[in-house]
């Protein structure tokens, strides 16, 4: 029989398992199979979303929005699972490098550990810009009865509210008070139609009015801003 030898430890084998001996076989380590970037960039809003392919993304916490920007930035298969530790205690106002332990999972078996050092550069999406920049299209005008009004702005903050969770376009920009007056100033004319309709029939108002005003071109389009005037009984 001819002799075989392995190439990593020069030892006389019968068998090679690949091009080494049994020892050496059950020596070598398994090489993860997964890539995960040691470092990474995340444009991050205050409002905590983040930049994806020029789209802005919401995420309920920190730690959200760093699981996707690196499961994003990583490459593994389906069967891989990712678990990420971040320390608490980081500021997000300004330029900061925060260190994250990530644990890569095969088949329920841990597989490799890496040092991510995620890089948050803040950025103002374009609907924070809007906000901080008083950006509106529609003013809903209450009138009448100051309890019906007071009961009326009421209902409204509370719609705008629920809808804003699913829809963050949708915001009071401001709010203009004096007795028997209230103006809701919004930032959607398609949502401030759609609550004038719904508060109408809820609240049995007879007397409103709805006019429109141009304030500028885009696209060779013009904008206008529509006002609608709800008088309660």
């Amino acid at each position: 029989m001819m002799r075989k030898f392995c190439p990593n430890c020069g030892s006389e084998t019968e068998t090679l398992f690949g091009k080494v001996c049994p020892t050496c076989a059950g020596k070598e380590t398994v090489k993860p199979t997964s890539k995960i970037p040691v470092s990474l960039k995340i444009m991050l809003c205050e409002c905590r979303s983040v930049m994806i392919k020029n789209t802005w993304i919401k995420y309920p916490t920190l730690n959200d929005v760093l699981h996707s920007a690196i499961l994003r930035s990583s490459k593994l298969s389906k069967k891989q699972k990712v678990e990420i530790e971040v320390p608490s205690g980081y500021s997000l106002e300004r330029k900061i490098s925060i260190p994250v332990k990530v644990t890569v999972y095969n088949h329920g078996d841990k597989e490799s550990e890496t040092d991510v050092t995620a890089i948050i550069i803040p950025q103002c999406c374009p609907i924070c810009s809007r906000k901080s920049g008083g950006y509106f299209e529609s003013t809903i005008q209450l009138r009448g009865n100051n309890d019906t009004v007071l009961e009326v702005e009421a209902y409204i903050e509370k719609r705008i509210a629920e809808t804003e969770k699913e829809n963050s376009s949708i915001f009071i920009t401001n709010i203009e008070k004096k007795s028997g007056r209230i103006d809701i100033i919004m930032s959607s004319t398609k949502f401030a139609k759609k609550l004038s309709r719904e508060i109408i029939f809820k609240f049995d108002i007879k007397d409103h009015k709805e006019t429109s005003s141009h304030y500028s071109i885009k696209d060779g389009k013009e904008l206008t801003r529509t006002t609608y005037l709800l008088r309660c009984n």
